[in-house]
């Protein structure tokens, strides 16, 4: 089923993915995810999933299918436009821990998963698609998500936000606290003076490439910080300028 043709024969050679189901025949693909057992494409702005279960896509979690699947419920991502999906292995094996995350033309991540701890919102109670908490990264624009079993982390201005369960410090934030939130990546030792260029998550461990953060980034980071004190003064104070 994972080979999107809705049969479940094996090939070694490349083979089309059936367009009679949700995806159309004239949809531009522009980015594509692959897991063990599933398969998702971002195709003219909108996210498809087919193979073992993905939350949010197959109709039932015990189910696979073999044709792409529209996002059913949308939720706050409805009206979105998606660059890229990420989804954890655990939807198919361990349903309750799964993770899916639509990072937007916008900048914004959208996360929903049936774990509280993984969603990215400590005020999120649903399953569906939601904004992750902005308590730490502000209005940072975000550039890149990704997935794993326990965790998730997204790039923005070349730093780390980390969410998810951290019993190895998976999270690389100092401790081995589990964080409903994205919470910002220790920028001491390695990444001192540092910027993320890319980076992914496989086996509960955080993998990246760095290099000496540009000037672009470390003037951005310092705009948002300003930003940032100027609001928590205006709120605690009442100050103004």
């Amino acid at each position: 089923d994972a080979l999107g043709r809705f049969k479940t024969i094996a090939s070694l050679s490349p083979v089309a993915v059936s367009t009679s189901g949700a995806l159309a025949p004239n949809s531009v693909v522009q980015s594509i995810l692959a897991t063990d057992d599933s398969t998702c494409v971002v195709a003219s702005g909108k996210p498809y999933c087919w193979g073992a279960p993905v939350l949010g896509f197959h109709t039932s979690m015990s189910t696979s299918y073999g044709l792409p699947l529209a996002l059913k419920d949308k939720g706050e991502l409805e009206g979105k436009q998606i660059q890229k999906i990420a989804i954890s292995d655990y939807f198919q094996t361990y349903g309750s821990s799964g993770l899916a995350c639509a990072l937007t033309t916008e900048s914004q991540v959208f996360c929903w998963s049936y774990s509280q701890t993984l969603r990215g919102n400590p005020n999120n109670n649903l399953s569906t698609p939601r904004q992750i908490d902005s308590l730490n990264i502000g209005s940072r624009p975000i550039s890149d998500v990704e997935v794993g079993e326990t965790h998730a982390c997204v790039n923005s201005l070349g730093q780390l936000y980390c969410w998810g369960i951290n019993s190895n410090g998976q999270l690389g934030i100092g401790n081995l606290r589990d964080q409903e939130r994205p919470t910002l990546v220790k920028s001491q030792g390695i990444l001192k003076d540092r910027e993320i260029v890319t980076f992914m998550i496989a086996s509960g461990v955080t993998y990246f490439v760095h290099r000496a953060v540009s000037a672009t980034n470390s003037s951005d980071r310092q705009k948002y910080r300003s930003e940032e004190h100027t609001s928590e003064l205006q709120s605690r104070f009442g100050i103004s300028y």
